[in-house]
This record gives C-alpha cells, structure tokens and sequence, in this order.
C-alpha cells in the first residue's frame, strides 16, 4: 500500500483532533533535537478499539471501560474542541457510536491505521519543518488520533 493510501486511509477514518495540539516558536533552544517536543497521544482511539475488541469477542463492556474512554486526553480534548463549536457532544451519543455496526464494521482497518500512526516518525516530520523556521526556533506539539463520530470510511478495495 502506498503512502497516499495511507495518508487518505488515516484521513477518512481518524480525525485528528487538534493535530498539533499547540505549536510554539520561541527562542533559546540551540539543538534541533532539543527544539522539538512532539508527541502521539492514542489514548481515546486505543480505549474505543478496546472496547471493539471485547465487542466482538462478546465480552461485557464495563463501566471501566467507558470510563477509560471518557478520561483519555485525546477524548477530553475531543469533546472540549466540538462543544466550543457549539456541536452537540454527549457521552450517551459517543457510546451508542462506539458500539454502533458501522463502527464495528472498521475495526480492523482502524486497528492498522493507528499502528501505523505509532510507527510513524512524527519528530521527524517536526524536525523536517524547522528548516522553514527560524534558527532558534522549537516545535512543541500533541497529535490526537481519535475515532469519533462522523467518520468517512473509504474502501480498502
């Protein structure tokens, strides 16, 4: 599968949500190692393939379970991010989401796609950008890969 695939494959089936959580230039950094902070925060979308996982297997989804979505810092973030959009964003619409078919449905594609995202060199990428910047600039950033409602799912065929 080529990169494009890839890269349109993670497009429709995660959303990014705040992809970099917050980017600063600022000085005092003299290193580009040390000029970049980034960081892959999966902690929702591995807490929703959990419970997928135990879905399928007809495990009992516990209140533990949920609450190990409700707490994550990419769900927290989520959330915040659509109700500041005025969009509603209830933990009872989440749930019926999570266990809805369609999801089900992509399980494994999204299983695949967050693997790839945690192979994924994304200091590199941070790094890579700092040549447009200035010398003494650093990146500190957060990437939220989260599964959330409203996905468009493309064919892997």
């Amino acid at each position: 599968m080529n990169l494009h695939v890839i890269l349109r494959r993670f497009t429709s089936l995660f959303i990014v949500s705040a992809i970099l959580g917050f980017v600063s230039v600022c000085s005092a950094q003299t290193s580009k190692a040390s000029a970049v902070n980034v960081r892959l925060v999966t902690d929702e979308s591995a807490a929703v393939l959990a419970i997928l996982a135990k879905r399928k297997t007809k495990q009992p989804i516990t209140e533990e379970d949920w609450q190990r979505v409700f707490q994550s810092e990419g769900y927290t973030r989520l959330k915040k991010r659509e109700t500041s959009m005025k969009r509603s964003f209830e933990d009872a619409d989440f749930k019926t989401f999570v266990l809805s078919d369609k999801l089900a449905e992509q399980q494994q594609a999204l299983e695949q796609t967050l693997e790839r995202w945690k192979q994924a060199d994304v200091s590199g990428a941070a790094r890579l950008a700092l040549a447009y910047l200035p010398k003494q600039a650093r990146i500190s950033a957060k990437i939220y890969p989260v599964i959330k409602p409203g996905l468009i799912v493309l064919s892997s065929k």
